[in-house]
């Protein structure tokens, strides 16, 4: 009988140490084995210059200070160090030791070095086993930064724009300030420019609509040190651009070089002017190509954003027989329109028929479109012409109404743009193409011949040799 009931004594043990876990040395009554053991405010971080901090512990149980620690870069304990990481003899604590809520002080020396110090931490642990760590790091003596919120040192933003914050570390005074790498500028704004410590920034940026990739670089400069963040934007890819005409025909009228002086200071000098509409959702820019460098062609603006319109100007005095010819060509991102300008003479003393450069607009398998200008003068007052076109050949260089295909656009005009399609073309064939009018005098060819090579696919565009190699785009 008596071994039972040591054996039932026995059996109930486990059952009272539930009741146990955590006690002092006077407890005498049981509770259930429920701990509390929380450190307050989490891992801990000094400046150079700070001392001592005191950490409020939070516990219904006895518990202890196990001595110092250092992690390897798997986070594992590493006891080939110094029990202390970075600090060495330099870190202490009290208590080691407490029971129920208390308060852990950390003496530090100031850190007089140009390192971050850390990698060490404090374990405390309940007498039933619970623990807590608390990671220890102290800022350096040196001026420092560290920027938080990039990828791959940077900003990375759409077209569309936006903002994104920045989240600033610092144990000094900075300021920071935009340099654009690139033609635009103006593209970035900044929520503040200088700051102190530990602080934010929002970045923001304006929508693209150039078509091209930008960046800039954010100087935080703090000390005599200066930290970079790089920003950048990507190009907008869904650029449109249009123009409502394909050319402008001016006529001039001639003065002789001797009397233009005269003439100027008593006739106000005059410009004819004509309204050009652009349709685009993205910046665009206005470029005047010309080999005369009179200037007798101006626009009233270079650049505009979005839907538009600028004026193309024409001195409506010349002292040159022939004319001249111009090209302005708009630019929006990779996307390009062209409007082709003549000036056309009138008013000459001898029989002025004046042909301006022929252009080929498009090439394909079995067609291809052309265009010039001309304006006909006889003795002060305009004639109508007889008819005009253009004429092409496989086989002549140059050719002429009587050696090649005659393509008539009309008739019977003093002036105007010719616009011409030759249709029935042979594929993969190279043509030499020109410009005629026929007047009194007899025919008159543009003072250029386009070389042409049809494609042999009616789904790709053909080649051309247009006069000027900008122009050299086939199709719009």
């Amino acid at each position: 009988m008596k071994t039972k009931n040591i054996i039932i004594m026995l059996a109930a043990l486990p059952l009272v140490a539930g009741f146990t876990g955590c006690k002092s040395d006077d407890e005498t009554s049981a509770r259930p084995a429920k701990e509390t053991l929380i450190v307050q405010g989490g891992d801990i971080t000094f400046s150079s210059t700070e001392e001592k901090k005191y950490v409020a512990i939070n516990a219904d149980c006895a518990w202890h200070v196990v001595d110092f620690q250092v992690s390897d870069a798997s986070g594992n304990i590493d006891t080939d160090k110094s029990q202390r990481g970075d600090f060495g003899d330099k870190l202490s604590v009290e208590p080691m030791r407490g029971n129920g809520n208390g308060t852990l002080i950390i003496n530090i020396n100031k850190n007089s070095g140009t390192l971050k110090r850390g990698n060490a931490y404090i374990i405390l642990q309940s007498d039933g086993g619970l623990r807590q760590r608390v990671n220890i790091t102290q800022l350096s003596n040196d001026p420092g930064m560290s920027i938080d919120g990039t990828s791959d040192g940077g900003l990375d933003f759409t077209m569309a724009g936006g903002d994104k914050t920045l989240t600033i570390e610092s144990n000094t005074a900075w300021t920071v300030e935009t340099k654009y790498d690139g033609l635009t500028s103006d593209w970035i704004t900044l929520s503040k420019a200088a700051g102190s410590g530990n602080d934010f920034i929002t970045v923001t940026t304006t929508a693209e609509t150039t078509g091209q990739n930008r960046e800039a670089t954010l100087l935080f400069k703090y000390d005599n040190k200066v930290a970079n963040v790089i920003v950048r934007q990507g190009a907008k890819t869904d650029i449109t651009l249009s123009l409502d005409k394909q050319g402008i025909l001016f006529t001039a009228f001639y003065i002789p070089e001797e009397h233009y002086e005269f003439e100027r200071e008593h006739i106000q000098e005059h410009w004819e002017s004509q309204t050009v509409k652009v349709t685009s959702n993205a910046s665009w820019s206005v470029n005047v190509i010309t080999n005369d460098t009179e200037s007798w062609l101006k626009v009233d603006r270079t650049n505009g954003i979005g839907n538009g319109e600028f004026s193309v100007a024409c001195n409506a005095m010349t002292t040159n027989t022939q004319g001249k010819q111009a090209v302005i060509v708009v630019v929006a991102g990779n996307k390009a329109s062209y409007l082709f300008i003549s000036q056309a003479v009138e008013g000459y003393s001898v029989d002025q028929l004046t042909v301006t450069t022929l252009y080929s607009m498009s090439v394909f398998n079995d067609y291809a479109n052309f265009r010039f200008d001309f304006v006909n003068g006889q003795q002060g007052s305009n004639q109508p012409t007889g008819e005009y076109g253009v004429v092409y050949s496989t086989e002549y260089t140059e050719p002429t109404v009587d050696n090649g295909t005659k393509v008539v656009a009309g008739s019977g005009k003093t002036s105007g743009s010719v616009a011409v399609e030759v249709k029935n073309l042979q594929p993969s064939t190279k043509y030499y193409v020109r410009g005629f009018v026929y007047s009194g005098n007899g025919v008159k060819y543009t003072p250029n011949t386009v070389t042409i090579t049809t494609s042999g696919s009616s789904n790709q565009p053909g080649e051309s040799d247009n006069p000027d190699p900008q122009l050299a785009r086939q199709h719009y």
